[in-house]
């Protein structure tokens, strides 16, 4: 037995459809990319009274990223003698910021992976890993051990 409301939502529903229906196929009927035939004929501009316009760019203002130091182009010369670059100085990066959280054994394949969280983004690593710079050289239960920067360091398990 059927309820008097499906009497009542049934032509409602098929009204709505057939609505959305009448709109989809007006619009797929519509031209709007329709091209306006003109001729040269409409096109009248008077190529005498044009003058060329010619100007120059002027950089030398201040470069924002060097503070007072300006900008002077190098003098071009035709030789061809290259300098040798300087040695450029490494520069040791800071440690990131490191916690570990915890280690995770798989027992059917006895592969140790860690829970390390570095500069506030969780990773998942196991021995030999290297990730940012970090190389994982020992994963234990209470401890890692870490290289960055041919430096090695130790971090415990962080306590929640």
């Amino acid at each position: 037995m059927k309820s008097k409301g499906s009497y009542i939502l049934f032509p409602i529903v098929l009204v709505i459809w057939g609505f959305i229906a009448y709109r989809f196929v007006g619009f797929l009927k519509q031209d709007k990319f329709a091209i306006s035939k003109s001729t040269n004929d409409e096109i009248n501009i008077n190529q005498a009274g044009l003058t060329r316009d010619t100007f120059t760019i002027s950089a030398n203002y201040r470069d924002p990223f060097l503070s007072n130091i300006h900008y002077q182009p190098a003098p071009t010369s035709n030789s061809s003698t290259i300098k040798p670059a300087a040695s450029a100085t490494k520069i040791s990066r800071p440690w990131p910021i490191l916690a570990y959280h915890g280690l995770i054994k798989n027992t059917n394949t006895n592969k140790v992976n860690a829970l390390l969280s570095i500069n506030k983004k969780m990773k998942n690593v196991s021995t030999s890993d290297e990730i940012e710079g970090l190389k994982i050289l020992n994963i234990q239960r209470d401890s890692i051990v870490v290289r960055f920067n041919n430096e090695k360091k130790s971090f415990g398990r962080t306590k929640k």
